[in-house]
C-alpha cells in the first residue's frame, strides 16, 4: 500500500498564495475516501522495503507581486505599429490575478511524474517511481516493490517537461511547465516518508488582448529571444543547476480565446481575449525579448514581433497585455450596430461613423455613404419671395460652430413658423435630405432620422477624414484618396469634388443657406476648402444620422 500527501503551504516572506492541502489514501489511512478514489489508489501500488511508501509533494506556488501602489510607476505602455494601419499598446505587469478559492481537494498540476534515488556515495539507483496526476489523483504507472539499504538518499522528483538524461536532468526552451523536487531523507526501520517541494524552472505569461467591435479571430502568441547563455539548461543527477548553453529563449505557444461571448452594439465597445500561460524556461534575467503575435484583427492578419527589455524570473507570473487599435473607420450598419468593414459578416454599411458612441446615454453620429439623389437649388424655395427661417442665422465665423442640423431638419423650433422642414418639399434639400434611402432596409431602433447637417457638423467629418486645416478658405490637402477610401471602400462615393454640397446653416439676412465647396475642379484650386453665402447655386445633399 501506499500513501500520497501534497500540500501547498503558505510563505508570508515570499508573497506565495495561500496553498491548498491534497490527499490521497488507502482505505486504512482516510475512512473518508470515495469508493472511487480508493479503488483509482489501490489499482497499483508501491512500497518500500516491503512498506507502505509515504510520499509528500508540495509544489512551489508562482508568486503574486503586490499590486502598484501610490508610490511606485503604473507599467510603462508601448505603442507599437503592427501595420497595415493597425497597432497595438503594449505593457508588460505583475500577473496579479488572484486564483480559484480553494477546494477542500485542490489538485497538483496535471502530468506524469518520475522519482529516483541517489545515494550517499552518488551513484543514482536503477529503481524508479512514476505515475501520472490527473484532476487531483495520483496513479502508479504499475505496482513496484523498492529495496533500499538504511541510510541518507537524495530523492529527485521531475514531471515530464524536464528530460532524463540518465547522469543528469535537461530543460529545454518551449516546453510546459517544468519542475524539479530535490529532498534528502534518511530511511531506516520502519517509518518510510518522502517529501517534495517543487520547485518552478520557468517564468510563466499570459496574454490579455482588447479589441473594439469585434473579437479577433486565430490570435496565438509566444516569446523568442535571440541573446546570450538561453538554450538548454542543465543539471546534475542531484537536480543542482550546473549550465546553461548559448542559445536562444522560446515559450510555448498559447492561443488567445475570446471571454464570453459579446454581441455587435451601437457602442463602441471593448471586447476581451485571454489566453493560458505560456512558459519561459529560467525566464530572462538580462537581455531584449519579443513576443511574437499571430492572427487576424479586424479582417487584417498581423504577424508581429513586440519587442521589449524586460526581466522575466524564474517562479514568477506576468502579464503582456495588447490593446489592439486601429485607424480605421467605424461604420454604422442597417441593424443599428458599429463596426470596422473587416468585421461587417452579414451587415451592410449605410454610413460612416462621425462621432463615435462609447456610451448608452451618449449619441452617436455617421455621414450618408452617398448623396441623396436630389441635385437642386435652396433657391427653388425662394420664388415669390422669402420663405421662412431658421430660428438662429450666423455669420460666417459663428457659422463654422453650428451643430444643430437635427434641429434645422426635423423640430419646430428650428424654423421660425414653427413649420417641420423635413416634412415639406418647398424645403427642397431638407426634404430631401431626410428622406434619403441607403439603399436597404434599416432594421436598427436606434438609427434616428436623416438630416441635413450644420456646417459645423460637416467641418468636423472634413477634418476627421480629410485633414482641413480649419481655415475658410482653407486647404485639404492634394492628397485626398484615404478620405476617399473612407466612403468607397463600403460601397459608397465620396464627397470631395462636389460641385457643391448644401448645409443646414443659414446666413444672415435669412434668404441664403452656406453652401460648401471641398476641392476639385470647381474650386478655385484643387485643394480649396471653403463655405460661403449661397443664394442661387445648384448642389448636393449628404445626409448625416445621429444613432
Amino acid at each position: 500500500m501506499w500513501i500520497l500527501t501534497i500540500k501547498k503551504t503558505t510563505t508570508m516572506k515570499h508573497n506565495f498564495y495561500p496553498l491548498a492541502l491534497l490527499s490521497f489514501c488507502a482505505l486504512l489511512a482516510f475512512g473518508s475516501c470515495s469508493k472511487d478514489e480508493i479503488t483509482t489508489a489501490q489499482e497499483n501500488q508501491i512500497t518500500l522495503n516491503g512498506h507502505k511508501l509515504n510520499i509528500s509533494i508540495q509544489e512551489e506556488a508562482f508568486e503574486a507581486e503586490k499590486p502598484v501602489s501610490r508610490g511606485t510607476q503604473p507599467a510603462k505602455i508601448d505603442t507599437v505599429d503592427l501595420g497595415n494601419d493597425l497597432y497595438a499598446e503594449v505593457s508588460v505587469e505583475p500577473d496579479t490575478e488572484a486564483p480559484a478559492p480553494a477546494k477542500t481537494r485542490a489538485a497538483m498540476s496535471d502530468g506524469h511524474y518520475t522519482i529516483y534515488a541517489v545515494d550517499a556515495s552518488n551513484n543514482r539507483l536503477p529503481d524508479e517511481l512514476s505515475g501520472t496526476m490527473v484532476a487531483g489523483q495520483f496513479i502508479p504507472d504499475h505496482n513496484q516493490n523498492i529495496d533500499l539499504t538504511p541510510g541518507t538518499y537524495t530523492f529527485v522528483c521531475f514531471n515530464d517537461a524536464v528530460e532524463d538524461k540518465g547522469n543528469g536532468l535537461d530543460i529545454k526552451n518551449a516546453v510546459e511547465n517544468p519542475m524539479i523536487g530535490v529532498t534528502t531523507e534518511t530511511i531506516s526501520g520502519e517509518h518510510y516518508k518522502i517529501s517534495f517541494i517543487m520547485k518552478h524552472w520557468s517564468a510563466r505569461v499570459r496574454y490579455e488582448v482588447t479589441t473594439y467591435t469585434a473579437y479577433p479571430a486565430n490570435l496565438s502568441a509566444h516569446i523568442w529571444g535571440a541573446t546570450y547563455a538561453l538554450g538548454t539548461t542543465h543539471f546534475d543527477q542531484k537536480g543542482v543547476l550546473k549550465s546553461r548553453d548559448i542559445g536562444n529563449i522560446s515559450s510555448t505557444t498559447v492561443n488567445i480565446n475570446k471571454v464570453g461571448n459579446e454581441a455587435f452594439s451601437p457602442i463602441k465597445k471593448a471586447f476581451l481575449s485571454k489566453s493560458n500561460y505560456s512558459y519561459v524556461s529560467l525566464g530572462v534575467g538580462q537581455g531584449w525579448w519579443k513576443a511574437n503575435i499571430d492572427g487576424t484583427v479586424h479582417g487584417k492578419s498581423i504577424h508581429k514581433q513586440v519587442w521589449k527589455l524586460e526581466n522575466l524570473q524564474t517562479n514568477h507570473s506576468y502579464l503582456i497585455k495588447l490593446n489592439l487599435k486601429t485607424k480605421d473607420p467605424l461604420y454604422l450598419y442597417q441593424d443599428g450596430t458599429v463596426g470596422y468593414i473587416g468585421d461587417k459578416g452579414t451587415r451592410t454599411p449605410i454610413a460612416v461613423v462621425v462621432k463615435e458612441k462609447t456610451s448608452s446615454t451618449e449619441e452617436g453620429t455617421a455621414i450618408a455613404l452617398q448623396a441623396a439623389s436630389w441635385w437642386g437649388s435652396w433657391n427653388d424655395m425662394y420664388s415669390g419671395g422669402p420663405r421662412y427661417a431658421n430660428t438662429t442665422l450666423y455669420n460666417a465665423t459663428d457659422a463654422a460652430n453650428d451643430m444643430e442640423g437635427y434641429k434645422w431638419t426635423w423640430e419646430p423650433s428650428g424654423t421660425t413658423n414653427g413649420e417641420i422642414k423635413a416634412n415639406n418639399s418647398d424645403y427642397n434639400c431638407f426634404y430631401a435630405a431626410a428622406h434619403y434611402n441607403p439603399g436597404v432596409t434599416v432594421t436598427g431602433e436606434n438609427v434616428g432620422k436623416w438630416y441635413l447637417p450644420a456646417l459645423g457638423e460637416w467641418n468636423y467629418m472634413a477634418k476627421k477624414f480629410f485633414n482641413w486645416d480649419g481655415n475658410n478658405p482653407g486647404d485639404i490637402g492634394a492628397d485626398h484618396s484615404k478620405g476617399d477610401a473612407i466612403f468607397t471602400n463600403a460601397g459608397g462615393a465620396t464627397p470631395w469634388g462636389h460641385y457643391g454640397i448644401f448645409l443646414s446653416t443659414e446666413a444672415l439676412g435669412g434668404y441664403d443657406l452656406y453652401y460648401l465647396v471641398m476641392g476639385g475642379s470647381n474650386a478655385i484650386t484643387p485643394t480649396r476648402y471653403e463655405w460661403y453665402e449661397c443664394l442661387a447655386y445648384y448642389g448636393d445633399v449628404v445626409p448625416f444620422v445621429h444613432f
